[in-house]
């Protein structure tokens, strides 16, 4: 308020309000899907209040800091490690509270192990095949002899190749529905079947109550 007077008189008081703009908000940020897929994307959302003169988003592609609306969303871009992302904005003096997200990446999917035993087999006898997998995994898959072009498994396991009378070749994989594991693979080899070469009597016929040798 503002007035005068002359010792006696008042003038008309006159009155101001000075008006404070709300100081930028940062309601919320953050990503989904958070964990992402090995190589695949997340979509970041932030939405910001008050006085907003400038916005910036930081990290990943989006660098040491790029302007963007107040509220919006936008793509990471393919992702194969974890990644950290602020967002804050200001009002030409005052910055709010940023807000911070790391989109975290799954492992890829591995196969470590995957054997046959015994190796290599009787004619006409079974190996167990054996396999442990790791990382993040949707489905597993066998070929090979009777597996033929794939036939789903769990991702660590055991079953019997069946009954085999030549050498076979077996490889195992899994995926987490993006990305393929390495592909091991392992050959039962057949111990071929004895054979018989020749049986003879050195003589024959023979005179009724003789000998050969056989």
């Amino acid at each position: 308020n503002f007035n005068c007077h002359d010792g006696v008189n008042w003038a008309t008081q006159l009155n101001l309000t000075v008006t404070v703009n709300p100081p930028p908000s940062i309601n919320s940020f953050f990503g989904s899907p958070n964990p992402v897929i090995y190589g695949t994307a997340s979509t970041l959302n932030w939405s910001a209040s008050g006085t907003l003169a400038a916005c910036y988003l930081y990290g990943g592609r989006f660098g040491a800091g790029t302007s963007v609306a107040g509220s919006g969303s936008d793509t990471t871009g393919a992702l194969t490690s974890s990644t950290g992302y602020n967002f804050n904005c200001h009002d030409g003096v005052n910055w709010g509270t940023q807000l911070n997200t790391t989109i975290s990446v799954y492992a890829l999917p591995s196969v470590d192990s995957f054997v046959a035993s015994p190796n290599p087999i009787t004619y006409n006898t079974a190996s167990t095949l054996s396999w442990s997998s790791s990382g993040t995994i949707s489905n597993c898959y066998l070929y090979g002899g009777i597996y033929g072009a794939g036939t789903s498994e769990p991702s660590n396991g055991s079953v019997s190749t069946s009954n085999l009378t030549s050498s076979t070749v077996y490889s195992f994989r899994c995926t987490d529905g993006v990305n393929w594991s390495n592909q091991p693979s392992t050959t039962v080899s057949v111990n071929p079947p004895p054979v018989t070469n020749y049986f003879t009597a050195n003589a024959n016929p023979i005179t009724y109550n003789t000998a050969t040798t056989l």
